[in-house]
């Protein structure tokens, strides 16, 4: 198993209660995700995902080893013992 730390930022916070927890996982970031949830439960599942299309919402970052996923291969982006995962809602003004 590969040990591989997710930090959470800003309003992820209030739900994980924590700014990073470290997991043992053996997969993809879409398989570490599976197992956040399962110990944060739907709140943060629903603030990460879109219910509709199933897809990481457009004003959340998803990264590994500060590089967005989006620029790897997605979800589908394989870990190995020592990453990181970022995940943290993009900033916004006005």
């Amino acid at each position: 198993m590969s040990k591989v730390k997710f930090l959470f930022f800003s309003s992820l916070q209030d739900i994980t209660q924590s700014n990073t927890i470290e997991i043992d996982i053996d997969g993809t970031v879409q398989d570490a995700l599976g197992k956040i949830f399962t110990i944060y439960g739907e709140t943060l599942k629903n603030r990460i995902f879109d219910k509709n299309s199933g897809k990481i919402k457009r004003y959340i970052i998803v990264a590994v080893n500060r590089k967005d996923i989006r620029h790897l291969e997605g979800l589908e982006t394989s870990l190995t013992d020592g990453d990181e995962i970022s995940l943290l809602p993009a900033a916004a003004g006005g």
